[in-house]
């Protein structure tokens, strides 16, 4: 009669999806270890299992409305003077400022309006959205109507329109953004910042 498998010091899953947890904030280690199978023979096999680690998330604080519009999909990229070597689960924080005078312009309202805000109604000082960063592209070009990144991606339209695509900056690449269903106050900082409000 085989007994139950002895309980391991941590807490481990076996065939487990890792996208799925990796969605859900949990970082995916791997490890072999010995799972002991007590058979009439007490034969013991080794088995990969997976270990899952609650992660604080790296978080970027934005300033309204440009916030916004990159979460709503607006415009593709993020546009910094520095990169970052993360890559992975990124969250999208919006700082207390809004830059009124950037609400005001014509084309700004308009984008604003057809997902429903203004100004008055852009949230701010919160965790809006998630969603994964994959690359940090290199701007090596800039012609007043559009810009060309390091792997001869030309941005164009609202893409350029609502970055800022100066010689040596970069353009943040991301994908998967997920808006939450529930915004999270929370204190913004400088640079990439990590949460475990999520």
């Amino acid at each position: 009669m085989k007994r139950p498998v002895r309980s391991l010091k941590h807490r481990w899953v076996a065939a487990c999806p890792s996208n799925l947890f990796i969605e859900l904030g949990f970082r995916i280690q791997y490890q072999t270890v010995l799972q002991i199978i007590f058979f009439s023979t007490d034969t013991i096999r080794q088995t990969k299992l997976y270990r899952l680690v609650a992660a604080r998330m790296k978080v970027l604080s934005m300033i309204q409305p440009w916030a916004s519009l990159f979460v709503l999909r607006e415009n593709e990229f993020e546009t910094r003077s520095w990169k970052t070597n993360y890559r992975g689960p990124l969250a999208i924080h919006t700082s207390k400022k809004i830059d009124k005078a950037v609400c005001k312009h014509v084309a700004i309202r308009s984008l604003l309006s057809k997902h429903g805000y203004t100004e008055e109604t852009l949230p701010t000082g919160m965790i809006i959205a998630v969603c994964r960063l994959e690359n940090c592209l290199k701007i090596t070009e800039e012609n007043q109507t559009s810009a060309v990144l390091e792997d001869g991606q030309i941005v164009s339209g609202n893409d350029y329109f609502l970055g800022d695509f100066n010689v040596g900056g970069y353009a943040w690449v991301v994908q998967d953004m997920k808006i939450l269903n529930e915004r999270i106050p929370a204190k913004g900082q400088l640079g990439l910042w990590e949460t475990d409000l999520l």
